[in-house]
């Protein structure tokens, strides 16, 4: 990821596993209510927990795989990549490591550190 261009808008450029870059923003306060509904069901830091769900109120209670917060996860990707790319697309151009800096950039986490390393006296 590159650092950010201009100080007045928080962005990042990400180089996906397809060799194209893209812009990732810090989310839209329009997506207020999507990501309050889908963040607590997924986990935006260790991505593999998303992979390995459990689904504990099914028939077989716990030993088989629900994709609920995977399919939580993309919805929140589509929303930081600006609604460009579907969750297929995504799916085939971004793989885990990528995914955690894109949440990093879109949940703005990075800014939050900055004003936080710049506001400690010296």
């Amino acid at each position: 990821m590159t650092e950010i261009k201009d100080p007045f808008t928080a962005y990042e450029d990400v180089e996906c596993r397809d060799g194209v870059t893209r812009r990732i923003y810090p989310a839209r306060l329009k997506h207020k209510d999507q990501i309050r509904k889908l963040t607590p069901l997924f986990n935006d830091f260790a991505i593999i927990d998303n992979i390995f769900s459990l689904d504990t109120e099914g028939e077989n209670s716990g030993l088989d795989y629900t994709d609920t917060a995977w399919n939580a996860m993309l919805e929140i990707l589509v929303l930081a990549f600006d609604e460009r790319y579907s969750k297929e697309e995504i799916e085939s151009f971004l793989d885990l490591a990528l995914a955690r800096q894109v949440f990093t950039v879109f949940y703005d986490i990075s800014s939050l550190k900055k004003k936080k390393l710049t506001s400690i006296p010296a």
